[in-house]
């Protein structure tokens, strides 16, 4: 048996390093430089873009109706909200859309990026969720303990349209419903299949780690 659980405590120290990484810390402080905010902001819409093509490949892999249905609404949230979403946000922070799209992919953002997709290319349905859902239950694990810190800002925060996001009871609705997901895809798979699985999830977490690391160099 494995499920969302199993692969966190297996790589536990990582899972931490991800959620409580110093990048998360400065926001929910309000403390990040605004430089580092917009230069994550910038880096973020080059990874949705390619987070929905990993999308376009889960639909494409899919065994069977129920396996596509998730696929597929999960590309149309971004296709239909987040990645426009994103793009207006953006300007909020005086970045336009020529910057954004002038901007260079960053090594740590297209290595973490060139792992899921490849993944969508050569492996199977289980391995592509099993690398998406870093992202997909880590943000909504980071906006639970944000939300529930007493040290978090959220009277002068700068950052507080960003962690409203990820505070969202939808965001981590959405969180918990890819956890669900995740034991339904799980179950029946064998030892070694699970071994690999556990692997997957290491290295994705690892991956977000680099992305957060990127976030601080400006």
């Amino acid at each position: 048996m494995i499920n969302f659980e199993i692969l966190m405590n297996n790589c536990a120290k990582q899972w931490y390093e991800y959620t409580n990484h110093e990048f998360v810390e400065k926001l929910k402080l309000g403390t990040l430089p605004i430089k580092n905010f917009q230069h994550y902001l910038c880096q973020d819409y080059l990874f949705l873009m390619e987070y929905s093509k990993a999308w376009e490949y889960a639909v494409h892999n899919a065994k069977n109706i129920s396996e596509r249905e998730f696929a597929y609404k999960n590309l149309r949230d971004l296709l239909d909200g987040e990645i426009e979403l994103h793009i207006s946000y953006c300007a909020d922070w005086n970045i336009s859309k020529e910057q954004v799209f002038a901007t260079k992919q960053h090594t740590n953002n297209k290595a973490y990026t060139d792992y899921v997709i490849d993944f969508g290319k050569n492996g199977s349905y289980i391995d592509m969720i099993t690398a998406l859902a870093p992202c997909a239950i880590g943000y909504a694990e980071i906006g639970k303990r944000i939300i529930t810190d007493k040290n978090t800002n959220k009277e002068n925060n700068p950052y507080k349209s960003w962690i409203d996001v990820y505070c969202s009871n939808e965001f981590i609705q959405k969180g918990e419903e890819f956890k669900s997901f995740m034991s339904k895809v799980y179950d029946g798979i064998s030892q070694d299949e699970i071994e690999k699985q556990k692997h997957i999830f290491k290295k994705a977490t690892e991956l977000e780690i680099g992305f957060w690391d990127m976030g601080m160099e400006k």
